[in-house]
């Protein structure tokens, strides 16, 4: 017997799509910059407790909308903010604002005639442009002190946090690789292994 399929084409199909994308960053909108929120995130387990997070990339993973067509929205976005959280491993709350702005300015276009190839086109010319001139602007980061600074910005303004980062890898140096875990002790640490485990 035949599954049964939510066939939608065209402005309506665009609008569900844009609606799904929307409820997604409106949620992970709370969660940017150093200052970010809690979102709570009931558990996949009745009886245990929610979990509260202020990564982007975490609240992504557990939405769930109630429309198909939607969730298609937010399956595409997760796939954007997953490859964002594997190359870089930071500013996935961003992504997923500009995506949305992307999003309604390509939707924008389509409604009014443009051809999608184009849009697709003039996005892929404006990102080569601005990769260009973030590449020109990029200053290397170099020091305990600037490397602590960033650390904590990316731990939520927590300098111990971004100290104990920025010796890592100094420690690790720039072929090294870092992994965080938790631990069981009271203190944070640095474990430092020679060749591969």
């Amino acid at each position: 017997m035949p599954v049964a399929r939510d066939i939608v084409y065209g402005a309506d199909a665009r609008h569900r799509l844009m609606a799904g994308i929307d409820r997604l960053a409106d949620t992970v909108a709370v969660t940017l910059g150093p200052r970010g929120r809690n979102v709570l995130i009931e558990h996949r387990t009745s009886g245990f407790a929610p979990l509260a997070t202020r990564d982007g990339a975490t609240v992504v993973r557990s939405l769930t909308l109630g429309d198909k067509v939607g969730n298609i929205g937010v399956a595409l976005i997760r796939q954007v903010v997953n490859t964002v959280s594997r190359e870089v491993g930071d500013g996935t709350s961003t992504t997923v604002l500009l995506t949305r702005c992307l999003a309604r300015a390509a939707g924008k276009g389509m409604a009014a005639g443009m051809s999608p190839r184009d849009i697709r086109a003039g996005m892929d010319m404006a990102g080569r442009a601005v990769t260009s001139d973030l590449t020109r602007q990029a200053r290397d980061c170099a020091g305990h002190k600037a490397l602590a600074h960033i650390a904590a910005l990316a731990a939520h303004d927590e300098a111990a946090i971004g100290a104990l980062i920025s010796k890592a890898i100094e420690t690790a140096g720039t072929d090294g690789t870092i992994v965080i875990e938790l631990g069981a002790g009271l203190t944070d640490e640095i474990e430092r292994v020679e060749g591969m485990r």
